[in-house]
């Protein structure tokens, strides 16, 4: 979710977030940003009723744009809105199917009550999804091609730990979504909807990012170029392998984006 995350200090040394799973937030010292983001991800396969991981008869492209806007009331607080545009491709043996269109749009607002410094410093988000996006119960394709949205609205909030202004930063955190925790399903973590994220830096243009939730767990690298004060952008790429369970689907990606600050 693009603009909902710590991003990168490429404006100022005095801007908080020099890690992030998108380097697309605002810093301490920036008050505006609008953003733009793109991933594409393509099926790479998965286990059967035996175990076995394999490719599968059936499989799956996405593309996923995303338009973003973020504004800071306060030097401890900010908030941003985010719009994706989701676009499936489905294949099977017996043909295919394409679908897309609008999907959930997301309210997050992030409070950093405490000045980065030498040691890990707390910072939370709460935030609301709103079901804009088409969910399976009105989808038209029978493959859910044109499926872009969960279909109900979903508060979220989390928690993470992040040392930044440091040679060496990292984040550690960990999110709640309700309609994780209201949806049914075998695996815990999807059952209590939760999603953790360890993110760190190679150097001040190269990070990276592991994140999980339920069975899956996946990493990414991305490469970040800017000018202080007026806009970066970042390359990535990155995988999503099932972690656990059989039925779970991996997935390659590519990622690109770019944010105007000011």
């Amino acid at each position: 979710m693009i603009l909902a995350l710590v991003g990168p200090a490429l404006a100022s040394a005095c801007c908080v977030g020099s890690v992030s799973d998108l380097p697309a937030q605002l810093g301490r010292c920036e008050r505006f940003g609008a953003a733009l983001g793109v991933a594409q991800a393509v099926e790479l396969g998965a286990h059967d009723a035996h175990g076995a991981w394999g490719a599968t008869s059936d499989g799956w492209s996405q593309t996923v744009a995303t338009l973003g806007v973020a504004g800071r009331w306060a030097r401890w607080g900010s908030a941003s809105l985010a719009l994706p545009a989701v676009f499936t491709a489905r294949t099977a043996q017996d043909g295919g199917s394409l679908g897309g269109g609008v999907g959930d749009l997301a309210l997050v607002a992030r409070i950093e009550p405490w000045e980065e410094g030498g040691g890990p410093r707390p910072a939370f988000t709460v935030g609301i999804v709103a079901p804009t996006g088409r969910d399976w119960a009105h989808a038209q394709d029978p493959r859910g091609a044109d499926v872009t949205g969960q279909g109900t609205w979903a508060p979220t909030a989390g928690i993470a730990l992040e040392r930044t202004g440091a040679t060496w930063p990292w984040r550690l955190g960990i999110e709640a979504s309700g309609a994780g925790m209201a949806a049914a399903s075998a695996s815990v973590g999807r059952y209590l909807g939760t999603r953790w994220t360890l993110t760190g830096a190679l150097s001040s243009r190269v990070e990276w990012s592991a994140a999980g939730l339920g069975v899956r767990t996946g990493a990414d690298l991305r490469v970040i170029h800017g000018k202080p004060g007026r806009w970066r952008a970042w390359l990535g790429v990155g995988s999503d392998l099932p972690f656990l369970g059989r039925a779970a689907h991996g997935e390659a990606r590519a990622t690109a984006g770019m944010l105007l600050v000011r």
